[in-house]
């Protein structure tokens, strides 16, 4: 297994989040602490109207998962890049695997939380000249997130619907490795 920590730090860069980012989101995190309660409440009346998401979380502790989500989402803007963050975030993806969900619903999930934390900003500081930066710097982090997690959810579905070996007389020719092989760990890790 690769370090985690090598793709985390390949996906900072990658998503140009530094030390400007992390200072940026320093005044948004007291907003997150204070909104992240209505903000996950709202997500789950919303997201759970819909017939596909319900079932997918029919007879799970729901305020068991806002729990979790809580402290990931003041992790994810605390800037609190470490391993405990990708194990977690990987952890995310496994589970989102695991339940069955299309990544699609994953993503719309993504959507709806992204909008509701750049709603805050705005509403927040809107007449802030940081206000752009805010808002660059929210979408740098959770499209981040999002795309450690929807590649561990990935990885999972590939691994897990992967063919067994081929027949010796049926084993095909050796083809070049491509980011996106089914059964590579790296792809978690970028």
């Amino acid at each position: 297994m690769r370090d985690p920590l090598i793709g985390l730090r390949r996906r900072l860069d990658l998503f140009g989040i530094d030390e400007a980012t992390t200072t940026t989101l320093v005044p948004f995190l007291p907003v997150v602490r204070r909104e992240i309660d209505s903000i996950l409440h709202e997500f789950w009346r919303t997201m759970r109207a819909h017939p596909e998401i319900d079932r997918l979380f029919a007879g799970q502790d729901q305020y068991r998962l806002i729990d979790k989500q809580r402290a990931h989402w003041l992790s994810v803007f605390a800037c609190e890049w470490n391993e405990a963050y990708v194990h977690r975030a990987i952890a995310i993806g496994k589970a989102h695997a695991r339940s069955g969900g299309r990544p699609t619903l994953y993503v719309a999930g993504y959507s709806k939380l992204r909008r509701s934390f750049l709603r805050c900003a705005v509403r927040v500081f809107g007449d802030s000249a940081a206000l752009p930066d805010i808002l660059c710097a929210i979408e740098k982090v959770v499209t981040m997130d999002q795309d450690i997690v929807l590649a561990s959810h990935m990885h999972r579905f590939w691994k897990d619907s992967a063919p067994g070996p081929a027949e010796p007389e049926q084993t095909p020719e050796p083809q070049a490795a491509t980011a996106a092989d089914p059964v590579d760990d790296s792809i978690v890790y970028v």
